[in-house]
């Protein structure tokens, strides 16, 4: 744990800060986003992406340009860097993995689709095939989300064995 994102580990304490929570409508910290991750709740990684965001917009709203005080630039700085530095992580991850990522993508769009299309009354992929015309895999209980997530690795490494 870096110290300069010791502001952002977990929410406000009101006692501290009892203005916070009128001023920031929608709070995040790091604690909540880890949680968030452990209970697999982001399903792409701009749903991931928009929380650390988050972090910065509640920081800038709280600490207004024109009350900054000597603390509250250090926050902001410190959470622009925050933002920064995920963002360069995700960049070097997608140059190892982007595939993956895109494909993780695509399901989800298409996921979001197929429910969208059960809702309209139009049903989805009903014939037991895959989009490839391959039997679609059982989920045996486990959800799509994570489903989704392991049939982008089986195809990745099936297209990497029929490339290479």
């Amino acid at each position: 744990k870096e110290k300069r994102y010791s502001a952002f580990w977990r929410g406000m304490d009101p006692e501290e800060s009892p203005d916070y929570y009128e001023i920031v409508a929608t709070p995040m910290d790091l604690e909540k986003i880890r949680n968030r991750i452990d209970a697999r709740c982001y399903s792409t990684l701009e749903a991931f992406l928009e929380d650390v965001e988050l972090i910065q917009r509640n920081a800038e709203a709280y600490n207004p340009r024109a009350v900054r005080e000597a603390r509250g630039r250090d926050v902001l700085h410190h959470a622009h860097h925050l933002v920064d530095a995920v963002n360069s992580h995700v960049h070097s991850l997608n140059s190892r993995v982007g595939y993956v990522f895109r494909r993780c993508k695509a399901i989800a769009a298409r996921t979001r689709d197929e429910q969208q299309q059960e809702r309209d009354g139009l049903g989805g992929n009903t014939g037991g095939a895959s989009e490839h015309g391959r039997p679609a895999p059982r989920t045996h209980g486990r959800n799509t989300r994570s489903q989704g997530i392991e049939d982008a690795l089986a195809s990745t490494e099936s297209e990497e064995m029929q490339a290479g």
